[in-house]
């Protein structure tokens, strides 16, 4: 048995909805106008989807620089944060190390 294509499928069942919708006997020329009359349609659509994909690929390209640009900034902005938080580490160390430092000088301050 032989294996149809999706779009096969698809034009087999449009096929035979077209021809159920007609009334009475099938006339052959009929048929062929119907089948000319869509192939029209299907021209139709499919040049207003080649103008709108057209029209619209500048869109899609300048989305795809912004999301280059956010990347990029993302990037930068990633190192700056890690950069932040090795300066934060070290303050802290010094700061802990000062208060050390003060707390020794005050007992010393002290017994004097």
């Amino acid at each position: 048995m032989k294996e149809y294509s999706n779009e096969e499928l698809t034009q087999k069942a449009m096929i035979k909805k077209e021809i159920s919708r007609m009334r009475g006997p099938v006339d052959l020329s009929d048929l062929t106008e119907r089948c000319d009359e869509l192939e029209g349609f299907r021209k139709l659509i499919t040049v207003q989807l080649e103008a709108n994909i057209t029209a619209n690929s500048g869109k899609f390209v300048d989305g795809l620089s912004t999301i280059k640009e956010v990347e990029g900034d993302l990037v930068t902005i990633k190192a700056v944060v890690q950069g932040s938080k090795t300066s934060i580490s070290t303050l802290q160390a010094q700061h802990a190390t000062l208060a050390v430092r003060v707390l020794g000088l005050e007992r010393k301050k002290l017994r004097l």
